[in-house]
């Protein structure tokens, strides 16, 4: 089943969560896959093996994905279902096309709660050292 998308800047490619859930509410394995544009639909990359690899780590859980503007960093949720908490990776590439690589967990996450409905919800806090390098991702 597929759960979650992430569409780039420019309407072209889809990142999407595909997993499965065997009857349960959260998946017995989650992986994300790359869909390209075509005509007025999606196809599946042909490269979408290639492309997340170092993303989709054997026996975790991969999803949520959020890729920059220019298409050279990911941003991911990873779980390993044996245990422990989610954590917030970053993943980086050369050029479109080619490999997500250097996957690292981001150091530290902010747990918020949403003043409308007081869901939580985590996002990444960058390092004051890293905020200039992302600045103009």
């Amino acid at each position: 089943m597929d759960f979650d998308v992430e569409v780039n800047a420019q309407g072209t490619i889809l990142y999407v969560s595909v997993g499965h859930f065997n009857g349960r509410s959260a998946p017995t394995s989650a992986s994300l896959a790359i869909f390209d544009k075509s005509g007025d639909h999606f196809t599946p990359d042909h490269d979408s093996s290639v492309v997340p690899c170092a993303v989709n780590e054997p026996g975790k859980l991969t999803y949520a994905a959020s890729i920059s503007t220019n298409g050279l960093e990911l941003f991911f949720t990873r779980v390993n279902p044996a245990g422990g908490g989610p954590g917030i990776y970053r993943a980086v590439r050369t050029g479109l096309g080619q490999p997500f690589v250097d996957v690292q967990r981001v150091g530290a996450i902010t747990v918020c709660r949403s003043s409308l409905d007081q869901r939580r919800w985590h996002h990444p806090v960058v390092p004051p050292h890293d905020r200039e390098a992302l600045r103009d991702r």
